[in-house]
């Protein structure tokens, strides 16, 4: 729907405009929608002018509607947790941006190697332990009912 650039607020701006331009757009489904139940009702129920059907525009345009709605709401969120949280816009994208770029299977989640490769990559100075080695710094990041599980990226 949009390229997620600029701050939260411009995109959350950005994204309201321009579900309001696809809702404006409705009447124009509703004339194909016309058109389509007049061609039914003259029995052609082939047009070979086209190869989408009145049904699936309007489920396409559904969730199209839905998408921008969830994007808003994701947004929001987004804010939200930022002022909650006290991070700078800034250091989120530069937690974004490192993140992805552990995560090499594309996952959204990060093993507990890729994850503290991704805190010294942050600045986070930990120690070199030998693998199988206990690290009790990282596990103290970690904290005593994670040591099993990975880091995701919301």
């Amino acid at each position: 729907m949009m390229e997620g650039s600029g701050s939260l607020e411009h995109q959350l701006e950005a994204t309201k405009q321009k579900a309001i331009q696809v809702r404006a757009r409705r009447s124009d489904l509703k004339r194909i929608e016309e058109l389509g139940a007049t061609l039914e009702e003259h029995l052609i129920l082939d047009n070979r002018y086209t190869e989408h059907s009145t049904v699936g525009l309007a489920q396409q345009w559904d969730q199209l509607d839905q998408l921008g709605m969830r994007m808003q709401h994701n947004l929001e969120q987004q804010i939200q947790a930022r002022n909650q949280s006290g991070v700078s816009e800034d250091a989120l994208k530069e937690f974004s941006m490192m993140f992805k770029h552990f995560d090499k299977d594309k996952s959204g989640r990060l093993n507990q190697q890729e994850f503290k490769s991704c805190l010294r990559a942050l600045g986070y100075d930990l120690p070199m332990v030998e693998e199988g080695q206990p690290d009790p710094e990282f596990e103290a990041i970690l904290g005593e009912n994670n040591q099993d599980l990975g880091v995701r990226l919301y």
